[in-house]
């Protein structure tokens, strides 16, 4: 979130370094301009302009031009000098902003990084879990089978001891019959 909201803060930054730079340019095309026409003029040419006038009136109305000229020129390179200086402390703050950005950027690919590094950690650990999960469960069905059958010959044995005890007492009870009989043979 701080990513965003620094790029989101970046975004209105720029465009005011953008109208702060093309501010600057215009002034000091003005600027240029300005200096250029009191050149061609030529320095003297103020001066002169107080010194030809006609009357003492007229040559305080040319000097309050004069320093009303030398007044807006101050105003303008004052304007141009605060446009330079705003130019130069958005570059700086931008520049800081992107930086920190950049800061942000690769703390985020770090931090992902480690994520996707410890997630591939889980995983295998989950893979690890389920296979013993699975070697548990085939163990525990295999013990299952092997008590099942247990049981299932115990009671095969015990259903085996109880027939040949049954056989056996039929026996022994077809024999005791036969002797408690008489004989028929020997009877007189």
């Amino acid at each position: 979130t701080q990513m965003i909201e620094k790029g989101g803060a970046i975004s209105p930054a720029t465009e005011e370094l953008g109208q702060a730079q093309m501010q600057s340019e215009e002034q000091y095309e003005a600027m240029k301009t300005r200096i250029v026409a009191m050149y061609e003029s030529g320095d003297t040419s103020m001066i002169a302009m107080i010194f030809e006038s006609g009357s003492f009136a007229e040559m305080l109305k040319a000097a309050e031009n004069v320093q009303s000229i030398h007044e807006y020129d101050r105003r303008e390179l004052q304007k141009y000098v605060e446009t330079t200086q705003k130019v130069a402390n958005l570059k700086e703050t931008l520049e800081s902003e992107m930086e920190y950005l950049k800061t942000l950027q690769e703390d985020f690919e770090e931090q992902k990084a480690s994520l996707t590094k410890m997630i591939a950690e889980k995983e295998s650990e989950i893979a690890d879990f389920d296979a013993q999960l699975e070697e548990a469960t085939r163990k525990a069905a295999e013990e299952e089978e092997r008590r099942r059958r247990e049981e299932e010959e115990k009671k095969n044995q015990q259903n085996n001891n109880s027939n040949n005890n049954s056989n056996n007492n039929s026996s022994n009870n077809n024999n005791n019959s036969n002797n408690n009989r008489p004989s028929s043979g020997n009877t007189q």
